[in-house]
């Protein structure tokens, strides 16, 4: 449709078939955009379609192809490993794409809440007042943020994650599916909070938490 502005999603995985479906679900309600490729850096993913759309081959070679055609998109970089996204965002801004955010329908955010550029936001998750959410953060299906918490760039929260009201989170850190952290503790940068488990306490840069049973 003539609104729909191109759009290429970033990283011919499985999340990739998330951020697909969440486009089409964005579309139904108002037309927003056209996925015109996903592009990735395997060989073996540099043809054919993926998630119903053409495969294109790395961002540079993309990048080129379509400036030829004289389209400049947007992207969202659909990778999951913190590490690895933010390399990626890299390139696709050298690139001059310029970064969408793509949040569900039935997601629920605040007014006065902040989502900033490049950010995924699944079904079912909650933003509350005032909060945060930092620049290519993922948000996947049902997470929840508390009123006045601050989600630094490139955060992932899995499937479930609840983070409490006053929480801060630094960039990069990762919260495996059902983690909670409670009112106003902290994690640092690129900590790592597993799957299922609580923080009641902060959790310093770079150090990984895990319950394991």
């Amino acid at each position: 449709m003539m609104n729909e502005r191109p759009l290429i999603i970033i990283g011919a995985g499985g999340f990739a078939k998330e951020v697909a479906w969440t486009v089409g679900r964005m579309n139904m309600r108002t037309p927003t955009f056209k996925v015109v490729g996903i592009c990735d850096d395997a060989a073996e993913r540099q043809r054919g379609e993926w998630a119903g759309a053409p495969l294109t081959g790395p961002v540079e070679v993309t990048a080129a192809r379509l400036a030829a055609e004289s389209v400049c998109p947007c992207f969202h970089c659909a990778v999951g490993d913190n590490f690895k996204r933010k390399a990626v965002v890299a390139r696709a801004l050298q690139a001059g794409w310029v970064p969408a955010s793509v949040i569900d329908p039935s997601a629920l955010v605040a007014p006065g809440a902040r989502v900033a550029e490049g950010a995924y936001l699944g079904a079912g998750c909650v933003v509350s007042a005032d909060v945060r959410i930092g620049a290519y953060a993922l948000l996947n299906f049902q997470v929840t943020v508390g009123h006045d918490a601050v989600l630094g760039a490139y955060v992932q929260a899995c499937p479930g994650v609840r983070v409490s009201g006053w929480c801060e989170i630094g960039e990069g850190a990762l919260l495996g599916s059902n983690a909670v952290i409670v009112q106003t503790r902290k994690m640092g940068a690129w900590s790592v909070l597993g799957a299922g488990t609580v923080a009641f306490r902060d959790i310093p840069e770079k150090e990984t938490v895990v319950r394991l049973v």
